[in-house]
């Protein structure tokens, strides 16, 4: 999962990076092999215009070490400016429970010509698959880190489409992408799960096929999900999160709910007198979000919502969440 991980880290930097752009990527999942089992899509539009995602994308730029500038002179094209969205596919690992396979595919205003020039400038190697001409991206210094434990290329499709893939999904993209074999539908969000989410920049489908398989070997073990639906928006009032899930049995799904209901307990702090002013208005926030968690769900799917304050949400995040140099992503 470490290269999963990182690149998520780098789509919530870009994220941030991206906040003053005015144009809109829909999700599209034209690319995304049938294979795909999952897909993580990330509107910068939207994400553009929340106060909350630009201070999410602020808090894990501190991670990054690198700004808009820096990532341009490295990929060939404006973070700020060119970007629009990003949808990316997983296909389960093979052995069945190893880690996914990710594809990447940035929606946006590229030049093909100059991602490419740009980064065999730079000493990268190429390789075509298909019609398009790959860059290697362990071969550039500064994106080392993503190519150290599988290899991963990136290429510019067209002028609206950039790919990111590793090496044994890069030709399925590709076909996908030409229309020679079809793509990945993801599940449409259901109107009763986002309605009251808004229009969400940041979108999650999963399938049981991504969950390691897992046999009961006791009356407390809790099977994987049949499938997981994540969303999260913020009308700039209030940030949304919904998190629906489907068991494949009822009593997993209460199962989940009561370990939801433990996690949920964390937030809470004991009260005690000796705190001081910060931490009080710290004990307040969390006892806030904690009220404002609702877990509901009937036969076999569970479903946890928040409405909090946009307001506060930036607040906790200022003053609850670790350092970002104190993250190991």
């Amino acid at each position: 999962m470490f290269l999963i991980k990182k690149l998520l880290h780098t789509l919530v930097v870009l994220l941030f990076l991206a906040a003053i752009r005015a144009t809109s990527a829909p999700m599209d999942t034209t690319g995304l092999p049938i294979t795909t089992r999952g897909v993580i899509h990330m509107d910068f539009d939207t994400g553009g215009r929340s106060p909350f995602a630009v201070t999410l994308g602020q808090y894990f730029l501190g991670t990054s070490g690198r700004n808009a500038r820096d990532w341009q002179e490295i990929l060939g094209f404006d973070l700020t400016q060119d970007v629009s969205g990003i949808t990316c596919g997983l296909i389960p690992g093979s052995p069945a429970g190893s880690s996914p396979q990710g594809i990447f595919i940035l929606r946006g205003n590229f030049s093909p010509a100059k991602v490419v020039a740009t980064a065999l400038r730079k000493g990268a190697k190429s390789k075509t698959i298909g019609k398009y001409a790959f860059i290697d991206v362990g071969s550039l210094p500064e994106l080392v880190p993503f190519g150290k434990k599988r290899k991963i290329l990136f290429a510019a499709i067209n002028n609206r489409t950039l790919l990111l893939a590793d090496e044994d999904s890069a030709s399925a993209a590709v076909e996908a992408l030409d229309g020679k074999t079809p793509s990945y539908k993801a599940a449409e969000t259901p109107t009763t799960f986002a309605e009251k989410a808004g229009v969400p920049f940041l979108y999650v489908y999963l399938d049981k096929a991504l969950f390691p398989s897992a046999k009961p070997d006791n009356m407390e073990t809790l099977l994987p999900p049949d499938e997981v639906q994540i969303v999260l928006s913020d009308n700039g009032h209030n940030v949304a999160f919904r998190f629906a899930a489907t068991y494949p049995l009822a009593l997993d799904a209460q199962r989940a709910k009561a370990r939801f209901q433990a996690l949920l307990g964390l937030f809470r702090m004991a009260p005690s007198e000796s705190r001081n002013a910060s931490e009080k208005a710290l004990e307040e926030k969390l006892s806030q979000l904690h009220a404002a968690a609702k877990l509901d769900g009937t036969d076999r799917k569970f479903n946890l919502s928040v409405n909090y304050p946009t307001s506060d949400a930036i607040w906790l995040l200022a003053n609850a969440a670790p350092k970002p140099g104190a993250i190991n992503l």
